[in-house]
């Protein structure tokens, strides 16, 4: 199953729509307290979206037999979260610019990175590509 998921473009493309979505998503300054307030919780979630969309990225290309791809995708990553962090500073979008933020993308899209590599040869180094 994992195997047809990984080999799919569609849950990564799938995932960088949806993460640009949420990370343009205009700040609505509710005046309501968060349901759950966890310190630096923003952190976690920049990190999760570019660890899992490196990784699946990493993992597609690797199981369409194109070594070596996979670290254009990660600087690309990285430099995607520069762009995003830019990006969120115009009005419409309203929302801070913040190196941390900047800093937990790239090191999530790091360990996404070294996480998929370490997967692929864990699991699929046998995998003849078609």
């Amino acid at each position: 199953m994992f195997l047809r998921l990984f080999r799919s473009p569609f849950p990564f493309f799938g995932w960088f729509l949806l993460m640009n979505v949420l990370l343009l998503m205009p700040d609505q300054k509710l005046e309501t307290k968060a349901l759950i307030e966890i310190p630096h919780l923003d952190k976690a979630i920049h990190f999760f979206i570019y660890f899992l969309l490196v990784f699946l990225g990493v993992m597609y290309l690797k199981l369409k037999g194109r070594e070596g791809t996979e670290w254009l995708l990660l600087i690309i990553a990285m430099a995607h979260g520069l762009q995003i962090e830019f990006l969120q500073k115009i009005p419409s979008v309203n929302r801070d610019f913040s190196w941390f933020d900047f800093l937990f993308d790239c090191l999530g899209a790091t360990v996404g990175f070294l996480s998929a590599r370490y997967y692929f040869k864990k699991f699929f180094a046998t995998y003849r590509v078609k």
